[in-house]
């Protein structure tokens, strides 16, 4: 009587087995295409997507990078992993233009002038008006696991 056996299947594993697996013996391409695979395999790898992403982050004080750490403090779920924040001191250059070769300037204030602009009068409102603080104070408290800044 020859048995019929069931392919093997992922999914069929226990959370927990996926987990190191997904944690431990996959690099990042291979880890990012098992959570695309599909809704189970891509919940079933939270836990290690957590350990493995958010342990360690790192931010600018920007606006944008400001608000991605703010909205990272607010999931549950990857709120949760962060134990480490490195607050970059890098900032948009008041006088960009000035620090490039001439012949390169005109070109690039064409295409980026009026973006990298509106960006640094961004930054500077939020630091003239303390906003990068309070943000910074709101989200660091509300970090339930975090060790260091």
């Amino acid at each position: 009587m020859v048995s019929k056996q069931k392919p093997f299947n992922l999914q069929g594993l226990p959370g927990d087995i996926l987990d190191v697996i997904a944690h431990d013996y996959l690099d990042s391409l291979d880890f990012f295409n098992l959570r695309l695979a599909c809704r189970d395999l891509h919940k079933n790898t939270s836990k290690a997507f957590g350990r493995r992403y958010f342990k360690h982050v790192k931010f600018m004080l920007s606006p944008d990078s400001l608000q991605a750490l703010e909205d990272i403090s607010k999931n549950e779920e990857l709120s949760q992993f962060i134990r480490h924040v490195g607050i970059g001191t890098e900032r948009i250059h008041s006088n960009i233009l000035s620090l490039w070769e001439v012949q390169y300037c005109a070109e690039w204030a064409q295409r980026y002038g009026e973006e990298y602009n509106r960006q640094l009068r961004r930054q500077e409102h939020i630091e003239q008006d303390g906003a990068d603080v309070q943000i910074l104070t709101k989200v660091l408290k509300s970090l339930p696991n975090l060790q260091s800044v």
